[in-house]
């Protein structure tokens, strides 16, 4: 699930059309969209790699806690999404607290869910 929560991200990367022959400006273009790719794939494998080494310390599971994990990979799953609103907006316009806002409840969600399992 992990796994296919990490690629997700590589779907919104686009090659640059570059327009009057000028390819660095094109890429220049679309470096929102690779900053947010970078930051989505950094969140999403350190929720990897803590949730691969904890599973290492359990001995067993039960019920509980697989409906608990549930929650925990859907959240993980929609970590992504707000990323390029945060990277589009990290200027300081008048959205960036609410972009700020949203990636920080979002990219908590993962957490919260771990610490009920």
């Amino acid at each position: 699930m992990l796994a296919i929560a990490i690629t997700l991200p590589v779907v919104e990367l686009h090659a640059p059309r570059p327009e009057d022959g000028d390819l660095a400006a094109a890429y220049l273009k679309l470096a929102p969209d690779y900053a947010a790719y970078v930051l989505s794939v950094i969140l999403i494998g350190l929720y990897w790699a803590h949730s691969h080494f904890s599973g290492k310390l359990l001995e067993k599971t039960d019920h509980g806690y697989n409906l608990l994990t549930i929650g925990f990979l859907a959240a993980v799953s929609i970590t992504p999404f707000p990323a390029r609103p945060l990277v589009e907006h990290f200027g300081g316009d008048a959205d960036s607290t609410t972009a700020a806002l949203w990636y920080l409840g979002i990219a908590a969600a993962p957490a919260t869910w771990w610490f009920l399992r």
